[in-house]
């Protein structure tokens, strides 16, 4: 019989299985954008606009910090967790450059140069390909990263994009098709597509995706809270649709939502971050309200639901066991331990890493 377990159990031991990491170099009004953890879960990255920390996940210290010149995309861990890929974000359609970055050497190099409101980068798993991008752009390339070759890509403005846990396929969204184009490497094969099964999407939704680790399986959440499921051997008919309720607790007293277009108050719909349990069957999303889900695939079910506090930005990592989270700048954190003991936010910022309890079959 199918007994499933807590599936959440949130800890805050510190220093060991939670630890508050403190972001020098911005003032609390500018969040977190991104959290990642590295492929070993040794490391974990926070970036905003143009600022770039590293801490070691087990002691919390902070390893490496620099500040850029302008606006960088989301960074991408190189396999060996010495390098970083990323690529300027200016907002106007400029030359934008791509760089990788030498973490322990503190060498920064570009790699490459277009035009675009935007450039970023996807490294994949295996280490052997770099895909670069450049949004409202004029290319979009897969470069061999051993020879060098270069393989330029029929979609021009990639809004997101997804390695298979092995490498061997990449699902790319472009803001024109919505839905995923799934290409196998090394021979670029188009071998599935649910191009235009989102048409009633917007194209400015943003997407967050994630593979189960067969590689039959991909999921992506949405800007707008949802979440869509599809099976690779059927693409055009996503198999489950599921969902975050629009912010189920206001921004009022969560958030500063007095101007206009405030990115605290937009942020609390987003899916922030997806994992997969180590059986495929689970799918555990978390919202930018805070609101963490768990999700029985095979039903579309919630199997559990947790509630810690509005968050910026959010990682699983690797093995699923924790979860990075950055709550907004003077959300109202409330207590998520049993002892009563919980994070407060500091002149200057922190990140919280909480432990959790994956779904068990008994």
């Amino acid at each position: 019989m199918l007994k499933i377990t807590k599936c959440f159990k949130y800890l805050l031991l510190f220093p060991f299985l939670s630890l508050m990491l403190l972001a020098h170099a911005q003032p609390p009004t500018l969040p977190i954008t991104y959290l990642s953890w590295s492929p070993t879960g040794e490391r974990l990255l926070a970036s905003r606009y143009n600022l770039i920390q590293i801490f070691t996940a087990e002691n919390s210290e902070l390893y490496r910090e620099f500040i850029f010149e302008t606006n960088i995309s989301a960074p991408t861990w190189g396999p060996d967790e010495t390098q970083i890929a990323f690529g300027e974000c200016n907002g106007a359609t400029v030359y934008q450059n791509i760089y990788i970055y030498s973490i322990d050497n503190n060498v920064k190099e570009r790699v490459n140069r277009g035009i675009g409101t935007c450039a970023q980068t996807n490294w994949s798993p295996n280490g052997d390909w770099l895909l670069e991008s450049f949004i409202d752009g004029d290319e979009s390339l897969l470069v061999d990263m051993t020879s060098g070759s270069k393989r330029r890509l029929e979609l021009r403005s990639i809004s997101t994009s997804s390695w298979s846990p092995d490498g061997d396929m990449i699902a790319i969204f472009d803001l024109t098709h919505l839905g995923p184009y799934i290409y196998t490497i090394p021979d670029f094969t188009l071998v599935a597509t649910g191009a235009n099964t989102l048409l009633d999407s917007h194209i400015t939704l943003r997407y967050i995706s994630r593979w189960r680790e067969d590689n039959q399986q991909l999921a992506a959440g949405r800007s707008d809270g949802r979440i869509i499921i599809w099976n690779i051997d059927s693409p055009r008919s996503p198999s489950i649709y599921l969902g975050h309720d629009l912010p189920q607790r206001s921004c009022q007293g969560a958030c500063e939502c007095t101007l206009v277009d405030s990115p605290y108050c937009n942020n609390l719909y987003a899916i922030q971050a997806l994992h997969y349990d180590a059986s495929g069957r689970y799918l555990t999303s978390v919202a930018g309200d805070g609101t963490i889900r768990t999700w029985d695939t095979r039903t579309g079910t919630v199997i559990n639901e947790q509630f810690i506090y509005p968050i910026s930005a959010a990682d699983f990592s690797p093995d699923g066991a924790y979860l990075a989270v950055a709550p907004l700048p003077f959300a109202p954190l409330h207590p998520i331990t049993i002892d009563e003991k919980h994070i407060r936010y500091t002149d200057n910022g922190a990140i919280a890493i909480i432990a959790l309890q994956s779904p068990t079959n008994d």
